[in-house]
């Protein structure tokens, strides 16, 4: 049987993935607080009002009629669930596009790790690198509600009032991300997005290897040569 990646590795890579997720966050934010802030900006009297003042007081700004002041809390409240629905939904093109594209998102190509078929044979070189629609899709929608998806939905629930359920989301949030998490620091090392999409990560071929060195440096075959004969 091929050698799973080492549990540092798929962190490292992960960590680059969601630092590139967390720098598409950052810049949603600033959009966001900026669509806000003109908001504010063309009604009288709340102009020294800040965006985030808008989103906290639930629409209770002092000084504004309160039918205004809902109007605009309604507003506000949309473009920050804008904002949180377009940061799922990027974080799923992000890794959607990788995978189908080349088996690899760019933590995975740093650290030379690649994303295939569980049950196909590795082929070292440039065949077999894209992972394919449908897989890319479960691996990504997966990977992207586990780490993503339930927290931004948690986030919403709490902008909004809705504190019960947003703790409760907040729960199933962090249950969610370990049952992904976990699976990946044990055993063959798969998460659930790989079981669930039916794929495995292992070590990308070293440049300029071929045959029995391409193989090592790839950590193996998806499968055992036995296994595979056996399919």
């Amino acid at each position: 049987m091929s050698q799973a990646v080492g549990v540092g590795r798929r962190a490292l890579a992960w960590l680059v993935d969601f630092a590139l997720v967390l720098a598409i966050a950052t810049l949603l934010v600033i959009v966001t607080m900026h669509r806000i802030g003109l908001l504010l900006t063309n009604v009288p009297g709340l102009a020294g009002q800040s965006a985030w003042q808008l989103v906290k007081s639930h629409g209770h700004l002092v000084g504004a009629a309160e039918g205004l002041g809902r109007s605009l809390w309604h507003s506000a409240l949309s473009d920050v669930q804008q904002g949180l629905g377009a940061l799922v939904l990027l974080t799923f093109a992000y890794q959607f596009g990788a995978l189908a594209l080349s088996g690899r998102t760019l933590g995975k190509a740093l650290l030379r790790l690649r994303v295939g078929g569980r049950h196909e044979p590795w082929v070292p070189g440039p065949v077999r690198q894209a992972l394919g629609g449908r897989r890319a899709a479960i691996r990504g929608a997966v990977t992207t509600v586990a780490d993503i998806g339930c927290f931004a939905l948690a986030c919403s629930l709490l902008v909004g009032g809705s504190f019960l359920l947003a703790a409760v989301c907040w729960a199933l949030a962090v249950a969610l991300f370990w049952a992904n998490a976990v699976p990946a620091l044990v055993g063959t090392r798969r998460s659930l997005a790989d079981r669930l999409a039916g794929t495995g990560v292992r070590r990308a071929p070293v440049a300029g290897a071929t045959g029995a060195d391409a193989q090592v440096g790839s950590g193996g075959p998806w499968v055992s040569p036995v296994a595979a004969g056996r399919r």
